[in-house]
């Protein structure tokens, strides 16, 4: 049934996005490459209840440079809700990646779209700092009332 739903949920995407249909490979992964020089990669998680969006954003020299990207990668990991996916560093490729899982309960091709223009627009700011050498600063609002539909407790504001 999941893999069916996931096939379904690709053919929902490539309408709501007006391309060509998109189909898994063997992996059960796919790989929409955008005009701005952005793939992102879409893939079934191996549990077959969640959808992984993901976009490499590019390698990460060792040293100073580093250090600082990490660390304002992860003040974007620690920002309040609404979060437009999360920073993660892979040591085989030394490129940062920005990813996202989706759980399949109530999830459609338009709702994965709609997500994708937010993430798609965190991606490529951060990706063209990287491509220029510049750390991208991130300022966060810790104020609880604008950070969550939910207040302290889980409750409604």
């Amino acid at each position: 049934m999941a893999a069916n739903f996931y096939e379904t949920l690709l053919n929902e995407l490539s309408e709501a996005l007006e391309i060509e249909k998109l189909t898994p490979d063997e992996n059960n992964s796919c790989l929409i490459k955008f005009n701005n020089n952005l793939e992102i990669q879409i893939e079934q998680e191996k549990d077959e209840e969640s959808l992984l969006i993901s976009a490499s954003l590019g390698e990460v020299p060792p040293g100073k440079y580093r250090e600082d990207v990490f660390r304002e990668a992860l003040k974007a990991n620690a920002a309040p809700y609404p979060r437009q996916g999360t920073f993660g560093y892979s040591l085989d490729t030394s490129q940062l990646i920005l990813f996202k899982l989706m759980p399949y309960e109530e999830l459609t091709g338009d709702k994965v779209a709609a997500y994708l223009t937010p993430f798609m627009e965190k991606a490529i700011e951060w990706k063209e700092m990287l491509e220029k050498g510049e750390v991208p600063h991130v300022i966060l609002n810790h104020s609880a009332k604008e950070s969550s539909p939910f207040g302290l407790f889980g409750g409604l504001t």
